[in-house]
């Protein structure tokens, strides 16, 4: 795909008509998103867009489509956790309002952590999902296990050499909380786990053969 650097402008604001550049100055998420809507004809078609597909063509690997509503929590805690920390990109979208998410918004998935309460008879176990919000830093999950949850006691977050920022759009959250708010979660894998897989390919007319990887049914 070649393109040129010329983007469309509205001519009353001088602005870019589609995205801009980056808070860092970076000008190729527009020139991507230019890419993009050449690809597939014109910028009407990639409004929305399908952020699987996104997921598949920048980052090369066969796509893992995870449906909660076919999992326990263990299983869901143990695919998060064998994933996470960038070895393989999860990216997930509410399908509801819930606890400060926001429907259709499209979330990072970071990994996994487990948090184990001592002071507690019998001993309880927290297990978190990480995530972030990368485009809206302003919006905060407010449920269990918050940045400003009083359960993140200094001595914890000391020992686990976590800093909570509420402006950097990242949280934790519980896995039953996880569930109310996301019915499925995209793999892009790059690299090998162990997690059971059925393989079967995907073909469009004018594309090429697309794989994807699927856990349950849909």
């Amino acid at each position: 795909m070649i393109i040129d650097d010329k983007l469309p402008m509205n001519k009353t604001d001088n602005k870019t008509m589609m995205s801009d550049k980056s808070e860092n100055e970076a000008w190729y998420p527009a020139l991507l998103e230019k890419a993009f809507a050449k690809y597939y004809g014109n910028y009407v078609k990639i409004n929305g867009g399908d952020y699987t597909e996104s997921l598949r063509v920048l980052t090369g690997g066969a796509i893992v489509k995870m449906n909660v509503t076919a999992m326990n929590d263990k299983e869901i805690f143990e695919n998060i956790s064998k994933n996470g920390n960038d070895t393989n990109p999860m990216l997930a979208s509410a399908f509801a309002d819930h606890e400060g998410l926001k429907k259709d918004t499209i979330y990072y998935i970071i990994g996994a952590l487990n948090v184990t309460q001592k002071i507690a008879k019998p001993k309880v176990v927290d297990q978190l999902i990480q995530l972030q919000n990368p485009n809206d830093k302003k919006t905060f999950y407010t449920g269990p296990w918050n940045d400003g949850d009083a359960k993140w006691t200094k001595k914890l977050k000391k020992a686990l050499n976590l800093t909570l920022e509420e402006d950097d759009g990242m949280f934790f959250m519980p896995v039953e909380d996880f569930k109310k708010a996301f019915n499925k979660f995209t793999i892009a894998q790059q690299n090998t786990t162990t997690i059971k897989k059925t393989l079967f390919p995907v073909a469009t007319a004018q594309t090429e053969s697309k794989f994807y990887l699927e856990n349950g049914k849909e």
